[in-house]
Formats: structure tokens, C-alpha cells, sequence
């Protein structure tokens, strides 16, 4: 009956930690329950009885769902967070031993004081916001065309930005034409 069908979906449903996994999940099953019905139905079987036959063939809601759960469960990609601690560890050296370099009285007091400190600031905040932008449900950018644009729109003015800020950096003439080329090539596409 109806009432069994949404019990069981309640129940099952209950088992799975993540909404997105669960909204998945029972429509899944939603569609194996119908579709099972339907055979059943096309066999002579009574609408009634098709239903609670393709319920009950769907096994134990609770250990059904608590199954589903453990493998729709997302999982945490440790190799890929470790290498991104990796990265912005090896970042901040090569940081400080670049400022070491330039420095016009080195000494590792001062660059730590004057800029390792900030370093370490703004990496850590950047692997922090990296970090939780991994748990953001970020799928609503595929269904909607104006957040991808937006992105895209983002991206671009990173990319001119970072382009600028080298183009501060450069010392000869012959480096600046070399980086306006890249620039203004990098605008046309």
C-alpha cells in the first residue's frame, strides 16, 4: 500500500547521512520499486499485491539504507589534501629564500619578521578557504548558466590581475615587451 511504500522509503531514507547521496539514493529506488511493480502488474499480479511484493524484495529498509550509506558516503581525499599542505609548505620556503635573496641586508630575522610572517598568514588562509570550498555542494554552478559565467568572468580577472602584478615586477625593456605580448595575447582569447 501507500503507506507501506512511504514507510519504507522514510525508514531507508533515514539511514543515509548525506542529503545529496539521499536524494539520490531514493529516487534510485523509488524507480527499482516501480519498475519491479510494473513487471509484476504485467504478470496479472494485483496492484496491491505487486507493490508490497516489490517492497519486500527491496530487503530491510534500516540495513538497506545503512549499506547505501556506507557507500554513497563521500569520503575525504587525504593524498590530495596532504599534497596541497606539501605544496604550500615547499611555497612558503621557496618564498623566504626568495626574500632572503632580494633582501638588501639579508638576514632570516628579517625576512621572517618583514615577510615570512605574512606568508605563513596568507597560505594558511588560502589553504583554509581551499579546504572548505571542498565541502561546499558546488553542483549548483552545472545548473546554473550565469554562476558559470560568473566564474569564468572571476578566473579572467585573476588571470589579468596575476598578469599586472608581474608586469610590476619586470626590471629591462626587453621583459616588459615579452609580458605585454603575453598580456594582450592572453585578453584574445
Amino acid at each position: 500500500s501507500a503507506m507501506e511504500y512511504k514507510e519504507y522509503m522514510d525508514t531507508l531514507g533515514e539511514q543515509i547521512q548525506n542529503a545529496r547521496a539521499r536524494r539520490m539514493v531514493l529516487g534510485e529506488i523509488q524507480g527499482h520499486i516501480e519498475e519491479q511493480c510494473r513487471a509484476y502488474e504485467a504478470q496479472g499480479m494485483d496492484p496491491q499485491k505487486a507493490m508490497a511484493e516489490s517492497i519486500r524484495q527491496m530487503g530491510d529498509p534500516a540495513q538497506t539504507g545503512a549499506e547505501l550509506d556506507r557507500i554513497h558516503r563521500p569520503r575525504t581525499p587525504w593524498g590530495l589534501i596532504g599534497l596541497a599542505l606539501g605544496l604550500t609548505a615547499v611555497g612558503i620556503i621557496i618564498q623566504c629564500l626568495i626574500f632572503y635573496g632580494i633582501a638588501d641586508s639579508p638576514s632570516w630575522t628579517n625576512v621572517w619578521l618583514h615577510h615570512g610572517r605574512n606568508t605563513v598568514v596568507y597560505n594558511l588562509v588560502g589553504l583554509a578557504v581551499m579546504l572548505g570550498i571542498m565541502h561546499l555542494d558546488y553542483s549548483f554552478v552545472g545548473r546554473h548558466p550565469a554562476g558559470q559565467a560568473q566564474i569564468s568572468a572571476a578566473h579572467g580577472a585573476d588571470a589579468g590581475a596575476k598578469r599586472m602584478i608581474a608586469l610590476k615586477s619586470v626590471g629591462s625593456a626587453g621583459e616588459w615587451r615579452f609580458l605585454l605580448r603575453d598580456f594582450f595575447a592572453a585578453g584574445e582569447k
